[in-house]
């Protein structure tokens, strides 16, 4: 009877530990699962387009046409013009390169650049050039 008590009792108490103590073993699996974040689209957005302002005028002061490539320019003190399409607006533009003039403006200056002499009025570069025997002065962009 003692035999007996004495299982009885050593059987509750390792059954009640065991129960308390169970430890739980979690298995990595054998393959690693890698999860990509999910990410929503944005839409691109362009920058806006860069509108660079321009001089325009309804009256031209006193002027000369100089036609280059068939297109009128509207040469007044120095500032080049040309007219907007469909309008009765003229927008300042930069002289074009290869333009040829019989004179050079009032206030051209004379300057050496490389051994070139070039003449300077308004910021625009005129080259001298002989065509025929005759001075021309050509637009040059240095």
């Amino acid at each position: 009877m003692n035999r007996l008590l004495l299982l009885l009792v050593l059987g509750l108490f390792f059954c009640t530990s065991e129960v308390h103590s169970q430890v739980v073993v979690v298995r990595r699996p054998v393959k690693p699962v890698y999860y990509r974040p999910w990410v929503r689209p944005v839409p691109r957005r362009l920058p806006p387009p860069v509108v660079v302002p321009a001089v325009v005028v309804r009256v031209l002061p006193p002027h000369r046409v100089i036609y280059y490539a068939g297109i009128p320019y509207y040469y007044a003190s120095g500032v080049y013009y040309v007219q907007v399409q469909n309008t009765e607006t003229y927008k300042v533009v930069e002289a074009p390169s290869g333009m040829m003039r019989d004179t050079l403006p009032e206030n051209a200056k004379q300057t050496v650049i490389d051994d070139e002499v070039y003449y300077v009025a308004a910021g625009v570069y005129y080259k001298v050039v002989k065509i025929d025997g005759v001075k021309k002065y050509t637009v040059v962009k240095l």
